[in-house]
This record gives C-alpha cells, sequence and structure tokens, in this order.
C-alpha cells in the first residue's frame, strides 16, 4: 500500500521543493559548507532529482566499501557564495 501512496504522489515535484527548502534553511540557520547525498546506483528517481536540483556527482561508493556489493553515488552542494 505504501508504495501505491508514494508513486501517486511522483512527479509533482514535492521532493524538488522539500530538499530545495531544507538545503536553504541549514545553509540560512548553520555555518555548514556543504550537504552531502548519497544515493543507491539503482536509485534513479533519487539521481535525477539532486541533478535537477544543481547537485553535482562528485564521488562513487562501494561495491568493496560501506555496503558490501552495492554501489552508492554521492553528490553535494556548497553554499552560495554571498556576493
Amino acid at each position: 500500500m505504501g508504495i501505491t501512496l508514494s508513486r501517486t504522489r511522483q512527479g509533482r515535484g514535492l521532493g524538488f521543493a522539500a530538499v530545495q527548502l531544507i538545503v536553504n534553511w541549514i545553509f540560512a540557520q548553520t555555518d555548514v559548507a556543504k550537504v552531502v547525498a548519497i544515493t543507491d546506483a539503482r536509485n534513479l528517481r533519487a539521481q535525477a532529482l539532486l541533478q535537477h536540483l544543481g547537485w553535482p556527482r562528485v564521488g562513487t561508493l562501494g561495491p568493496d566499501m560501506e555496503i558490501v556489493g552495492r554501489t552508492e553515488y554521492v553528490f553535494e552542494m556548497s553554499r552560495p557564495s554571498q556576493p
């Protein structure tokens, strides 16, 4: 049932807005220099979302690291430059 519900919500921009809001909040409320996201290499939707948000893929983990047998991609967003 959870899968059906989540699929009915896909493609509406909710994930995009949520990630954008939380990252903006993190940069506004903290002195964090960058936010890192790690996603399973098979999760194409998560990768597409991060790329759409402008997050570059900066690395790959595995399959011999972290979770054996899995490859994960690392994305990061750096704090925007202040003019």
